[in-house]
């Protein structure tokens, strides 16, 4: 007997929908457009940080600051990110993806918006450094922690799609 696309052999758990059986309705199995969207997250996340070398002359003309003094914003970007994917990973957890990413999209937002009106170091260093970073890691956490739970067999290949972003 099948249930929602899952196997009959003993031992798998029915059930549960894995992207793998054929389903009568020939319908995209949802996983998948986690999957998408997780590709686009972290394109999003290494994009964003990864680009910043594109704004590090203006930045620098701009607030009159040496390239060393810009670069440490990069610097604090990376940093945040990660320590706060670490706290970010129990949010989620508590409180939902939906909810996070929500508020990772406005931290998102508001550090962008923030960081292009700045006129003064402490506040890219705040603006691109902190509330971009909490932005960029939340995706970084909900693009990656996600598309696991979606699988059960092809799980590699599902993240290792999500991950090329």
């Amino acid at each position: 007997m099948r249930l929602n696309g899952g196997s009959d052999r003993s031992g798998d758990t029915a059930g549960i929908v894995d992207g793998t059986e054929p389903r009568a309705d020939h319908r995209v199995y949802r996983g998948w457009y986690v999957v998408a969207g997780g590709f686009v997250g972290a394109f999003v996340v290494f994009g964003l940080s990864y680009a910043f070398g594109v704004f590090l002359g203006p930045m620098q003309r701009d607030l009159g600051i040496s390239r060393s003094a810009v670069s440490f914003v990069f610097s604090l970007q990376t940093v945040v990110i990660y320590l706060a994917a670490a706290i970010l990973g129990v949010l989620a957890d508590r409180f939902g993806v939906r909810r996070l990413l929500a508020f990772g999209a406005v931290m998102l937002a508001i550090g962008g918006i923030w960081t292009s009106q700045t006129e003064s170091y402490a506040g890219l260093l705040f603006a691109y450094g902190v509330l971009t970073a909490i932005g960029l890691g939340v995706i970084y956490v909900v693009s990656y922690a996600t598309v696991p739970r979606w699988f059960q067999r092809r799980r590699g290949l599902a993240t290792g799609i999500a991950t090329a972003g």
